[in-house]
């Protein structure tokens, strides 16, 4: 029986403790939408939540009749891990080479956190050649679909009461505007 997963995040966090266990580099990791060509460097991978299907309950839930109750259906969570790796400052090993191997790292952890169909299933990878993307290293996009039960009993809902803005990651003067910088002078 598989680990139950309740999303991309939490499919996304497990993978990363695998691959940061490995005894390879540390790898950064976030979820977002469009991060890859922003905000870091590699080695890292950023999660892209993409598209969904539903299926009926799978005959095997991830939960079972465990805490999580019963499944009434199945979320197949699509999704796509944009791999960027990069090679050694000497030239010893080239930024497709660093990045191979990270996906092997990447794809290895995958395949042992989602288990095996139907829970998991790994998509086309291609590589990818946006501008800003491939200035520093380069990016393999890897699409896969992990197994989101959908549970009989009504999800615990959170309220937010407050919210704040982190300036942390803002840079002064990079011509963008952050929380807290005055718009430029038009």
């Amino acid at each position: 029986m598989t680990t139950s997963i309740d999303g991309l995040d939490q499919f996304a966090e497990a993978v990363m403790v695998r691959v940061n266990a490995d005894g390879g580099d540390f790898v950064t990791s976030e979820i977002a939408t469009g991060a890859v060509a922003f905000h870091g460097a590699p080695p890292r991978v950023v999660w892209e939540p993409t598209r969904d299907r539903y299926t009926a309950a799978q005959k095997k839930p991830r939960g079972s009749r465990g805490p999580r109750g019963v499944s009434v259906g199945t979320r197949m969570a699509g999704g796509v891990a944009h791999v960027w790796g990069d090679g050694t400052a000497d030239g010893s090993i080239s930024p497709t080479t660093g990045t191979e191997r990270l996906l092997k790292r990447v794809a290895r952890a995958m395949m042992l956190v989602g288990g095996g169909p139907p829970f998991f299933e790994l998509g086309v990878g291609t590589w990818n050649t946006s501008p800003g993307v491939t200035d520093c290293g380069r990016v393999y996009d890897l699409a896969f679909a992990v197994a989101v039960d959908l549970d009989l009993a009504a999800p615990t809902v959170t309220t937010i009461e407050a919210v704040a803005l982190d300036p942390s990651r803002s840079t002064a003067g990079d011509g963008l505007v952050d929380a807290g910088e005055p718009a430029p002078a038009p």
